[in-house]
């Protein structure tokens, strides 16, 4: 769910009055230091003129060791207090939402 719309998952019901996501992606590669990605996320509404809120996602993933890798996200939106309430529920949208990941992965070799 998390490749469109960005990662806090605010938008997994689309509003009745649509979405528009304006969307800004930096990627950086520091070589042996890891990966970074940022991504800038502007929603607003496809009908009349309301601004849902922004987004910004980050993401840093590191080679520990051959095989063994981390991955630390963090997506943090900030809703707009000022959208009016709907039947479905826009105003829920407004809350703002910050959430963490912190992942190790390991890949086998696939020798024994």
């Amino acid at each position: 769910l998390q490749a469109l719309n960005g990662w806090a998952d605010v938008f997994l019901k689309t509003p009745d009055q649509g979405l528009e996501d304006l969307t800004l992606k930096v990627a950086y590669n520091a070589g042996e230091y890891g990966k970074l990605l940022g991504v800038y996320h502007k929603f607003s509404s496809d009908a009349g003129s309301y601004d849902y809120g922004t987004e910004l996602d980050l993401a840093y993933k590191y080679k520990i060791t051959k095989g063994l890798g981390l991955l630390l996200k963090g997506a943090f939106y900030k809703g707009d207090d000022k959208v009016p309430g709907s039947p479905n529920a826009i105003l829920a949208n407004a809350l703002d939402v910050t959430k963490y990941w912190i992942q190790l992965d390991y890949k086998f070799s696939g020798e024994l």
